[in-house]
Order: structure tokens, then C-alpha cells, then sequence
């Protein structure tokens, strides 16, 4: 379903049907469809130009319409600002919208960042308001990927570190 409609008009070439040029043409119905040839001017919607579709010499104004789908637009919010490892992350994505429709699925991955070849992201899954642990510190790319109605995907990737714990482990050995 495609919600949003932009109007494109193509100007004549020349020996267009007007009021200042041709009075004669302006009340003719020369292929007897209802529409006068000078409302035809404006009815094509079509992807090109068409040449004189009644036949009388003029080049004619064609009006395409184009139907787009904005893309979109993901955004995210998470708390704590500064996990620590272990901690329960809350994702948020109530913010993100789509101009001309309405998101369908929000998809939520992760992948640390490190040196070396690229990483495949992993899951963390998927709905608008989730909570998530990353169990290491370090600095991690956290992405959002968000699929509107008629199947357009956007994605937001924000970078999270992930602080040490600041809790004490102790390790105790009787000997």
C-alpha cells in the first residue's frame, strides 16, 4: 500500500493547448471520452511522454503522478546511559515513526567492536521496548532495524560502552 502521492508536471514542447493560443481546441472533445483536449493535456499518468494522443498537432502538458514511500525513521533511547557488564540495558524505540504509514516490526542486533575481520551481529530481538544484557565490558555497536508497512527497512546503529562491574568477585580456596 503506498500512502504518499508527488505531483510532477511535464511542460509542452510547443503548440500547446491554451486559452492565449488556441480558442478553437479549448471546448473540443475530438476522441468523445468526456474530456475536452484541453483537460486531456492534464489527465496522463504515465512514466513518459506521450505525443498528441487526439491527434490534433499539439504536443500535450502531461501530469505524472509518482507514488513514494518514505523510508522510516528508527530511533532509540536506552538507560542506563553507562551499563556495567551484567546489567539489564532497556531499549526503547517508541520515538520512531514512519511519515506515511506505520512501523511493523522493530528488530534489535548487536555486535562488540573489535579489531579484526567484521563481526556478524547478533541477536538481542525484536518489539518496540525491550531489555537486553551484555555480559563483557566494552564498546558495542547496538542496531535497530525498523520495517514499515509496505516493507521498507531503516536502520540506527549507536555505539553503547559497557563499563566494568563494580561489584567485587571473590574467589575463596580452603587449603
Amino acid at each position: 500500500m503506498i500512502l504518499s502521492t508527488c505531483l510532477i508536471t511535464l511542460n509542452c514542447l510547443s503548440g500547446c493547448i491554451t486559452n492565449e493560443n488556441n480558442t478553437n481546441n479549448i471546448n473540443h472533445d475530438s476522441d468523445k471520452d468526456g474530456l475536452t483536449d484541453y483537460e486531456e493535456q492534464f489527465k496522463y499518468k504515465t512514466n513518459y511522454l506521450k505525443l498528441d494522443s487526439d491527434n490534433d498537432g499539439f504536443y500535450s502538458t502531461l501530469t505524472q503522478i509518482i507514488h513514494v514511500n518514505y523510508l522510516p525513521v528508527p530511533e532509540y533511547k536506552y538507560k542506563p546511559t553507562n551499563p556495567t557488564a551484567g546489567q539489564s540495558i532497556e531499549f526503547d524505540a517508541r520515538e520512531s515513526f514512519d511519515p506515511d504509514g506505520y512501523i511493523t516490526e522493530y528488530y534489535w542486533s548487536y555486535y562488540p567492536i573489535v579489531s579484526g575481520p567484521p563481526i556478524i551481529p547478533l541477536p538481542i530481538g525484536y518489539g518496540k521496548h525491550i531489555s537486553y544484557s551484555l555480559s563483557l565490558p566494552g564498546d558495542y555497536n547496538v542496531t535497530l532495524k525498523v520495517t514499515d508497512n509496505n516493507g521498507v527497512i531503516s536502520f540506527l546503529t549507536k555505539t553503547i560502552t559497557v563499563f566494568p562491574s563494580n561489584e567485587c568477585q571473590f574467589e575463596d580456596t580452603i587449603q
